[in-house]
């Protein structure tokens, strides 16, 4: 019987706890639902909203507990996906709390207006949501 993959959990890694922390809750608007430790510097913390969460690990304790992580590659490897109402207007919300613009916002001939933002890290976020119109 093959094993069944449920829901993806991304978890990216951080320099800078407290400002990845802001960026998550303030921008995103996302609540934290698992921190630890649960007081001082976080060295890993969960952040959701309905089904949607990711996890954020200090990169340091990342490489405390798995070993070196290989740099940062030049070009992206994945991208956080995350549909909205208003693309324009979460775009402008994450651009106040430290992302940085990626590739602004378009209509895509499948029927959506997508935008790509870094956020203070350098993750990818895809900024999904209703083409003008549809």
């Amino acid at each position: 019987m093959p094993i069944t993959f449920r829901t993806p959990f991304p978890i990216v890694y951080s320099a800078d706890m407290e400002r990845a922390e802001r960026f998550w809750t303030e921008g995103v608007g996302y609540s934290i639902v698992y921190r630890f430790p649960e007081s001082g510097p976080a060295g890993y913390f969960a952040a959701g909203n309905g089904d949607a969460r990711v996890g954020v690990s200090d990169l340091a304790a990342a490489e405390a507990l798995h070993g070196v992580i290989l740099p940062v590659q030049a070009k992206p490897t994945f991208e956080i996906c995350m549909n909205v109402d208003d693309v324009y207007a979460a775009v402008a919300q994450l651009l106040a709390h430290g992302a940085v613009p990626y590739r602004a916002a378009e209509d895509m001939p499948w029927g959506e207006r997508a935008a790509l933002v870094l956020d203070p890290d350098q993750h990818v976020l895809h900024i999904t949501g209703p083409a003008k119109g549809a």
